[in-house]
């Protein structure tokens, strides 16, 4: 059972890398914030999953579920048929102060 949501963690994070920004020009600024990722890649990914997700609920499943908040937060408005653009899950209280950080970490980037 463990090797298996090990494997199953192995293609999470192996889909996950696939949608990372890699900085032109490393420098001691791109290094500082550590992983981006591309939105579009991130987002395309995050549908991946929750479909592969959908169709194996046992394993996959779950291992999305517990591991990517963000796919679990689409799942919720699926299951929950809210798909208003406000609608903010419980688990996830800090999600504002979370999107300002990374508009910050981007506009640090660009300078």
């Amino acid at each position: 059972m463990l090797e298996m949501r090990n494997n199953l963690s192995m293609i999470v994070n192996a889909l996950l890398r696939l949608t990372a920004y890699r900085h032109p020009v490393a420098s001691e600024k791109s290094e500082q914030f550590g992983a981006l990722m591309i939105a579009d890649r991130f987002w395309i990914a995050c549908l991946i999953l929750m479909i592969i997700g959908s169709v194996n609920p046992e394993t996959m499943g779950q291992e999305v579920w517990r591991s990517l908040g963000s796919v679990r937060l689409m799942m919720e408005m699926c299951l929950k048929q809210n798909f208003d653009v406000h609608f903010f899950s419980p688990f996830f209280p800090n999600e504002l102060d979370v999107s300002r950080n990374e508009d910050d970490i981007s506009a640090a980037l660009n300078d």
